[in-house]
């Protein structure tokens, strides 16, 4: 199956919540790949960002909208860091 397929099928809550507050919008890595599918991934995920900053008119991402992130996060699971940081690992 595919990620998508994966992420909307899974019993896991808290990556369902994460999906869903970041209005559905990911991507994946393989970060073994070379060549052309590397560039494929990095076009996608240039692509994503470049469509989330036309959604919300060109702004970047502030520290207001960090420290409400940040305090949602801290409701679920633990430490902001730490999850930056597993997901840091995961890159």
């Amino acid at each position: 199956g595919s990620l998508r397929e994966y992420v909307a099928g899974t019993e896991n809550a808290a990556l369902r919540e994460l999906v869903a507050g970041c209005g559905n919008r990911y991507c994946a890595f393989n970060n073994r790949a070379a060549g052309a599918e590397r560039d494929a991934q990095v076009a996608e995920l240039l692509a994503l960002a470049q469509s989330v900053l036309t959604a919300n008119g060109n702004t970047h991402y502030t520290n207001k909208l960090y420290c409400q992130a940040s305090a949602l996060s801290s409701r679920h699971e633990g430490d902001v860091e730490e999850q930056c940081r597993v997901l840091a690992e995961r890159v």
